[in-house]
């Protein structure tokens, strides 16, 4: 991709990116690799070793994140005749993922970043009251980041898509790219309380019931129990 087209690419995806601001917008986001390796990208689901990992293959530095961003296509709709590798973790570990580094004391970045979902969502708040908030929420509503997945793969022929659980992203990166690819993921479900856990079977867990079975079988289906 020439750097023309590439800041073209980037600038359009500027525009989505904004319009993704607006409660209920959300975009499926396709990021291709090399030989016609496709991503749907899932928020907090090793997107940016994904984007380090595309910006190495072809040889950009790992500070410039706007050229894997160039690669990326935002649609309404995937084309379901394509097949995907889509990673994915449990929604809780996602969810508390999205707290830590949008919501709570150690959030990234000087703007809030849920902004335009105050004050049901405000800055510092606790992984409890979070989960409270994001309850209040209609599901359609709710941002890329701790929305359900089923938001982000409209289109997608499941049985055409290869599902592979988190930890494996490390292992799979460096199979698919041919080198060694770190992993930027840091949330445990050991950061997790039970009664945290137990609020979001209560009232989320429904919500993500669709999550829960996508993980459960790329746990099942790759094989990856021993890694848990």
């Amino acid at each position: 991709m020439d750097l023309l087209t590439a800041y073209i690419s980037f600038i359009g995806n500027l525009i989505f990116r904004v319009l993704e601001k607006i409660p209920g917008v959300n975009f499926c986001q396709v990021l291709k690799g090399p030989n016609d390796l496709k991503f749907i990208l899932i928020p907090k689901c090793g997107t940016r070793s994904i984007r380090n990992a595309v910006l190495r293959h072809y040889e950009f530095p790992l500070t410039k994140k706007w050229r894997a961003w160039s690669f990326i296509h935002y649609m309404a709709k995937v084309d379901g005749n394509n097949s995907y590798t889509i990673f994915l973790r449990p929604p809780l570990e996602r969810i508390h993922s999205c707290w830590k580094q949008k919501v709570s004391a150690q959030r990234n970045g000087s703007i809030f970043y849920f902004w335009q979902y105050y004050p049901i969502i405000r800055p510092d708040m606790d992984f409890g009251e979070f989960l409270l908030a994001v309850a209040k929420i209609p599901a359609p509503f709710r941002e890329k980041h701790f929305t359900s997945v089923k938001y982000l793969i409209n289109g997608a022929d499941l049985g055409l898509c290869q599902f592979m659980p988190l930890v494996s992203l490390k292992t799979t990166l460096n199979k698919n790219f041919l080198e060694i690819v770190s992993s930027a993921n840091t949330t445990t479900k050991s950061d997790i309380s039970d009664s945290d856990a137990n609020t979001f079977d209560q009232l989320l867990g429904a919500d993500y019931s669709f999550d829960t079975e996508l993980y459960q079988k790329a746990i099942a289906s790759n094989d990856f129990s021993g890694l848990l």
